[in-house]
């Protein structure tokens, strides 16, 4: 919209108010001069004040109320998000990502691996106040998978409630896939789902507030091998559903959503051992790193 019409169109309801408040200042004048008054201006204390700033004032006073409703509105909508995407970046902080890259070997063999999951700098604000979140800085995580000569993968995780800086996790996951290989090129689809507690002081220092969540999804990856080494990068969908109860009062707070995830690493491969680094990114506004250690027998 160019800058002239857009002057033209916010001008509008400041105008349409002036002709009311100006129409509505000559029928009160008129009452006063039939009742033998000495005129509007006298009434309200204003000597010399004319029709058009009398109803400009009053176009002014309107304005300034109707920002005042809209700028608390705002803020309602602000907290809302706020709180909704302070769920949804722990629960894709624990979120059941491939962590690997998707290597085919040349027979079947069991998979135990070892992760580390650094927890990232996150704005903890909602509305005019920071949520003293203040979990472990690194989340463990122990894995096992099976796969088949001919490509077909399974795995899963469990992490007893175990307490740590006041933090308690708890989840089961499991996952599936089918993985390929044309020459260097190594591929998987995959699909998972998870479903962890968390217990911790959330939202007060000494509050046993508790932060539960279920995801799904399903996700695609492309690896190159240059012996001994594997790059590879892929893309992945899932939904996730979560609730955050407030110890304190009581209430609970539900956030769900789908949600878009890359991920690119590297593995390197020096068997029986498989070392690997995983980058990854969820929506627009999360990235967190997988670091993990497999042993393969």
């Amino acid at each position: 919209m160019p800058p002239a019409m857009a002057t033209n169109w916010q001008a509008r309801p400041l105008i349409l108010l002036e002709r009311i408040g100006e129409f509505v200042f000559q029928v009160r004048a008129a009452r006063t001069r039939h009742s033998g008054g000495k005129g509007a201006s006298n009434r309200f204390g204003t000597h010399g004040l004319t029709a058009v700033h009398y109803a400009r004032s009053v176009a002014l006073w309107i304005m300034t109320a109707a920002i005042i409703c809209f700028a608390q509105q705002a803020q309602a909508v602000t907290f809302q998000e706020q709180a909704r995407r302070l769920q949804f970046i722990y629960s894709f902080l624990l979120d059941f990502r491939p962590g690997q890259a998707p290597l085919v070997p040349s027979g079947h063999l069991f998979d135990i691996s070892a992760e580390i999951i650094p927890n990232p700098q996150v704005d903890n604000r909602v509305g005019s106040k920071n949520e003293p979140v203040n979990p472990p800085p690194l989340v463990p995580r122990f894995r096992v998978r099976y796969i088949a000569t001919f490509g077909l993968m399974v795995g899963g995780s469990y992490n007893p409630p175990l307490e740590a800086a006041d933090f308690s996790a708890e989840w089961t996951a499991f996952e599936a896939g089918f993985r390929f290989r044309i020459g260097t090129v190594h591929s998987e689809l995959r699909a998972f789902t998870i479903s962890a507690d968390v217990e911790g002081p959330i939202t007060e220092p000494a509050s046993k507030d508790s932060f539960s969540f279920d995801n799904g999804g399903i996700d695609f990856r492309l690896g190159y091998s240059a012996e001994p080494w594997i790059v590879y990068a892929g893309h992945g969908r899932g939904k996730t559903s979560s609730r955050l109860t407030v110890t304190s009062d009581g209430s609970s707070i539900d956030a769900d959503a789908d949600y878009r995830y890359w991920m690119a690493g590297i593995s390197w491969d020096i068997s029986p051992l498989l070392f690997s680094l995983e980058q990854g990114r969820s929506e627009d506004f999360f990235h967190h790193v997988i670091l993990s250690v497999s042993y393969r027998l």
